[in-house]
């Protein structure tokens, strides 16, 4: 089973981990890029591509490398190779639990990337037409909230997926992905929440002066 080899080749999980970690990183300065070369004529973000407040920076100025990011890709590797690594007790802690315990977290880490990656080449396709001029007409704007609530939906999408598959499988991989990520959409969803406080929904005239984000024109 795929939990199994997860388990026994702990070192291969962790550099999957890393690598589908940096794939999220690295993707999201491709669809910064790509706005900045000219998509931005017929899609503009509010704030900005990056989502992650503790990267905009990093990945607006594309540094390959990011010490936070660094940092928590390490930070995330120590808990994988923690729970890997507890000492097995047969008072408190047999092996099946510790295999399952082991497989959650992991399924947790790994399947929580899957809706991201998907909308960063979903994306990053769309925004390679709109740079060559290529199957876009007129402009679209989107609202930080929006992106949040976007980003929220799709992940809530996947819970449903990996939950009805751990119905039929009784997978702590994919008990662990739903619950990665139901966290996530819970994240993104709270942050939509905050933005729509900060600043409420407002109708937008969409004949607003040509060159002008609608976001500039309601005081954003």
């Amino acid at each position: 089973m795929l939990g199994d080899l997860l388990y026994d080749y702990c070192w291969v999980t962790v550099l999957i981990w890393a690598v589908i970690y940096y794939a999220d990183y690295y993707l999201s300065m491709v669809g910064e890029d790509l706005l900045k070369q000219g998509a931005n004529k017929f899609i503009n973000i509010e704030r900005g591509y990056e989502l992650t407040r503790l990267f905009v920076s990093d990945v607006s100025k594309k540094r390959l490398l990011s010490p936070r990011f660094v940092l928590l890709l390490l930070l995330t590797i120590g808990s994988v190779l923690f729970v890997r690594f507890i000492p097995e007790s047969p008072y408190w802690f047999d092996s099946k639990i510790h295999r399952g315990l082991f497989e959650f977290i992991v399924g947790a880490f790994l399947l929580m990337e899957a809706p991201l990656l998907i909308q960063h080449v979903q994306n990053i396709f769309v925004f390679r037409y709109g740079v060559s001029r290529q199957g876009l007409l007129g402009h679209l704007e989107y609202a930080r909230w929006l992106s949040h609530g976007m980003v929220s939906v799709y992940a809530f999408c996947f819970v449903l997926l990996f939950l009805g598959c751990f119905l039929v499988t009784s997978s702590f991989f994919l008990a662990g992905g739903a619950y990665g990520c139901l966290v996530n959409s819970i994240a993104h969803f709270r942050l939509m929440r905050k933005h729509l406080k900060e600043k409420p929904i407002t109708k937008i005239d969409a004949s607003g002066a040509a060159g002008q984000s609608p976001f500039e024109q309601v005081g954003s």
